[in-house]
């Protein structure tokens, strides 16, 4: 995009004025609102105001080729992927613990987001979806620590209900990550 047509992108965005969230809420032909809705609604329009800028901008499509394929080995890619599914694991983990020690602040905020919208969502519901993740979760978590030799000395629970199961799982993905990454390195420089 050169200058000439940033410019008139720009002017052509600048035109655009969107109502606020108090103006959609007493407006009086709409059945049904909700900040979900308006949200949405918003959203398309401003998705559609840069169609039509970049139109009038005369801006060419950007065009992306193939994507190029990883030349790293594989054992060095499902290294990479480890790492990232770990990272994944423990940010739940991490959340199951804010929410058992919060519980309270959690089930207000839950209450005051369901009164707001049509699809009731219980604290009840979302702990149960966890458990079931953690149920496919602790077989591979398991694997990759016998694959790393770490032996935990108890076996990995089936269901996490305290703080203190969480912070040991949370031990042990933190020691596969070192062990992970020390390979990595040896990996990579071999």
């Amino acid at each position: 995009m050169d200058v000439d047509q940033w410019n008139t992108f720009q002017i052509e965005i600048n035109k655009n004025a969107y109502p606020t969230y108090e103006d959609y809420s007493k407006d009086t032909s709409i059945s049904f609102r909700s900040s979900q809705n308006f949200i949405n609604e918003r959203m398309k329009r401003i998705l559609k105001d840069i169609e039509e800028a970049l139109n009038l901008a005369d801006v060419q499509k950007y065009k992306c080729g193939a994507p190029k394929r990883n030349i790293l080995p594989l054992h060095i890619r499902r290294q990479f992927n480890q790492l990232y599914q770990l990272a994944s694991l423990k940010r739940y983990l991490r959340d199951k613990v804010s929410i058992i020690e919060n519980r309270n602040n959690f089930i207000n905020v839950n209450n005051t987001l369901n009164q707001n919208e049509r699809d009731n969502i219980d604290l009840k519901e979302i702990l149960e979806i966890f458990d079931k993740h953690w149920k496919y979760k602790r077989k591979w978590l398991s694997k990759l620590l016998q694959f790393n030799n770490i032996v935990p000395i108890q076996p990995l629970p089936l269901i996490l209900d305290t703080v203190v199961e969480l912070e040991r799982i949370l031990s042990f993905i933190n020691q596969l990550e070192t062990a992970i990454n020390k390979q990595l390195l040896l990996d990579r420089s071999a």
